[in-house]
């Protein structure tokens, strides 16, 4: 048992469980949101992708290429939640004042 390589694999695995979610989480929300979330999906999809590569090389910073693919999809991520985040936040304030003006 090589607990770096099978950490990997499992690591790998917990994003494909998250891609499943972030799909099932996206047919539920509007069209803006879907796109930003399809990002999130097919990014964490690379990410997890990653990690089964580096069960294989042995590290995340070798090959050096492997650290520029896991960086890349780290800079994805941060700027999918925060686009993500911003047009939940920007919608949760179109509802509230939809029932603002419905209830006047």
């Amino acid at each position: 048992m090589d607990i770096h390589r099978d950490g990997n694999f499992i690591e790998a695995g917990v994003w494909f469980v998250i891609v499943a979610l972030v799909f099932l989480k996206r047919r539920r929300s509007s069209a803006i949101v879907r796109s930003v979330l399809l990002l999130l999906a097919v990014t964490l999809a690379v990410f997890g992708g990653s990690d089964i590569v580096e069960a294989h090389t042995g590290a995340w910073w070798k090959p050096w290429w492997l650290f520029v693919w896991k960086a890349i999809c780290v800079a994805v991520l941060l700027f999918g939640f925060m686009k993500y985040f911003r047009l939940s936040k920007a919608e949760r304030g179109k509802k509230q004042e939809g029932i603002n003006v419905a209830a006047k």
